[in-house]
């Protein structure tokens, strides 16, 4: 048995640790997006840069697509205007306001003891675990 071998089985793929064995160069997604394709984005920020009177000849089929959305986007349609503005300037970042209703400690304890309870998990092993962190909290 070789070193390779014996080192390949020991290793265990999971949450932060991807799977070895990739010679270097050799991609992990042979079916994935191939070097070079066009990229409508692409094709829209050469429109953007070109000047309002001069004529944008597309080099490809993403330049076609780029082409009709940015006309779309000039007779009005906002879901292209959009589209466009997503794609050169970044998409717009969505805040999410979350409230809850705030619970004495104790009372969050019994309802996680509850739950626990519920799935078959010791009573008092679930109130060492949760003791145990609220030792380990800082604030």
């Amino acid at each position: 048995m070789s070193n390779e071998t014996t080192r390949t089985e020991a290793y265990a793929v999971g949450f932060g640790k991807p799977p070895q064995g990739w010679p270097k160069g050799t991609s992990g997604n042979p079916g994935g997006k191939p070097k070079g394709a066009p990229r409508v984005s692409n094709g829209i920020l050469r429109i953007l840069k070109c000047a309002p009177d001069e004529i944008f000849v597309p080099q490809n089929q993403a330049d076609v697509l780029a082409l009709r959305l940015f006309e779309s986007a000039q007779q009005g349609d906002t879901w292209a205007t959009r589209e466009i503005l997503d794609r050169t300037e970044g998409k717009v970042s969505q805040s999410l306001a979350i409230t809850a209703q705030q619970l004495p400690t104790s009372e969050i304890v019994e309802k996680l003891v509850e739950a626990f309870a519920q799935v078959g998990v010791d009573e008092l092993q679930t109130r060492k675990v949760l003791l145990m962190l609220a030792e380990g909290d800082d604030d």
